[in-house]
């Protein structure tokens, strides 16, 4: 559930936000600069939709996403959704403590050997109580087919999104 007026805040901002061209290359280069930020390990390969694909495990390392996070930040010179001013240290504080509630866990990729289209992209991460406690599991797995339209359905029972990034964005 990602709608309201909050998101529409968000959206706004983003849009009121762009970044110039002369931003798009630094941070570009900050992407090239952290370009071994994934460990990427070759699993047992498998079968999507009946075509036979690789599969790959990619791990992110929480230190580097930071660092990374906050050249970005320092060079777009982001602003928060009210237009206050964030400090660099109080946003790298934020990050981190942000970062301890969340258990990021390898993103797998399905890549088909055919014509090597993604197949099938699995992400999950756990949602940590200050105790560092899993209270949740976020688990998406997506399979493309050319064939067929992408439908994104939210589970009958299935929690706020909100609801589960409510600690994050507290911490």
């Amino acid at each position: 559930n990602f709608g309201g007026v909050e998101a529409d805040k968000i959206l706004e901002s983003i849009k009121d936000n762009q970044p110039s061209k002369e931003e798009l290359e630094k941070i570009n280069g900050i992407f090239k600069k952290y370009f071994n930020l994934a460990h990427v390990e070759k699993l047992a390969d498998g079968v999507i939709e009946g075509a036979p694909a690789h599969h790959w495990s990619i791990s992110f390392e929480k230190k580097q996403l930071i660092d990374m996070f906050m050249e970005m930040t320092e060079v777009a010179k982001m602003d928060s959704i009210d237009k206050m001013e964030i400090k660099t240290s109080d946003l790298k504080t934020g990050i981190e403590d942000s970062l301890k509630l969340i258990d990021i866990k390898p993103l797998e990729l399905f890549v088909q050997k055919k014509d090597y289209i993604p197949a099938q992209i699995k992400f999950s991460l756990g949602i940590l109580d200050k105790d560092g406690i899993n209270i949740a599991d976020v688990n998406i797995t997506s399979t493309f087919s050319p064939s067929q339209p992408i439908n994104i359905e939210a589970p009958a029972e299935s929690t706020d999104i909100l609801y589960l990034m409510g600690p994050i964005v507290q911490a």
